[in-house]
């Protein structure tokens, strides 16, 4: 990890920082959180550029008014699932985000936001985990050619129409 600050730069590597003793290594962390302030208030010009983005992207509830550096970084790692999951995927393969996304709005001035689940996905992943099992050797040849292509590109719907009553019973675990 590089930081910089000014003219100040300090590197240090993950690995440096394991290979140390425990207060070593809290010593390192300690120095790169004074380093990266993530606890300071994000600058006038950082919330104008959040709030256009938000903006841009449509969360509701007005413009951040105050955030902190850390919770800026927070937000940018979680912007790539904002919106972006169109929450109806094709198929356990062609999931981008495998199953995850993100709703954010803005409440009193304040930005909130929290990773969310898609059920599609987690259907669609126990249905493929399943047939692939070697018990299910059987059931997987049979789907397979039943479509023409691999399990991972079934849709939901698909699996639906194939397994029948089944389909419940995988999805719930009880068809273990």
């Amino acid at each position: 990890t590089t930081i910089e600050r000014g003219k100040k730069m300090t590197t240090a590597t993950f690995s440096q920082t394991l290979n140390g003793s425990r207060g070593s290594i809290e010593n390192t962390l300690t120095k790169l959180i004074k380093e990266l302030q993530p606890q300071e208030q994000a600058s006038e010009a950082t919330i104008a550029a959040l709030n256009k983005a938000l903006q841009k992207i449509g969360v509701k509830g007005g413009g951040v008014k105050s955030i902190t550096r850390g919770e800026v970084w927070q937000f940018q790692d979680a912007i790539k699932y904002l919106d972006q999951c169109e929450w109806h995927c094709m198929s356990y393969r062609s999931c981008k985000y495998k199953g995850l996304a993100v709703i954010a709005q803005v409440v009193d001035g304040k930005l909130q936001f929290e990773y969310v689940g898609c059920d599609r996905f987690f259907a669609m992943k126990k249905l493929v985990e399943w047939v692939s099992k070697k018990e299910n050797k059987t059931t997987y040849e049979e789907l397979k050619k039943a479509l023409g292509k691999e399990p991972e590109d079934f849709s939901l719907n698909e699996w639906k129409e194939l397994m029948g009553r089944r389909f419940w019973q995988i999805v719930k675990g009880s068809d273990e």
